[in-house]
């Protein structure tokens, strides 16, 4: 029995500065991720969020944080949760606007907010 699987878009979407993956979800085949060779390496499925390596980084930094002082500070813990949940916010408004430069090139972007892509790193003690 084959599998029918929708055809993916004829462009190839580019998910370096991170995206919202275009195409069929896992239940149609989703979307094959090769390496470099051809190899599948994983399956991601339209509507899927991918993020950039700094931006993952970033959020994996926040959360060894939050975990690391939860017990200890847990205030603490709660606004450095906050910050983490805005920051991913203007991640995704950054991918966002990305998106709509590419299908729209008279769309003018702004510039990145470097304050939203910072995590404290010392925890104000309260």
């Amino acid at each position: 029995m084959a599998m029918k699987v929708k055809s993916l878009p004829s462009r190839k979407q580019n998910l370096a500065q991170g995206a919202k993956v275009q195409g069929p979800d896992h239940e149609e085949g989703g979307v094959q991720v090769q390496d470099q060779g051809g190899q599948p390496v994983a399956e991601v499925e339209g509507g899927e969020r991918v993020f950039s390596q700094e931006d993952t980084a970033q959020i994996e930094q926040a959360c060894q944080q939050i975990i690391k002082i939860q017990q200890s500070n847990p205030k603490a813990a709660d606004k450095l949760a906050q910050e983490l949940g805005y920051a991913v916010c203007e991640m995704i408004a950054k991918q966002e606007q990305n998106e709509q430069s590419e299908s729209d090139p008279n769309v003018q972007q702004e510039a990145p907010d470097e304050a939203a892509n910072s995590f404290s790193t010392a925890p104000d003690e309260q």
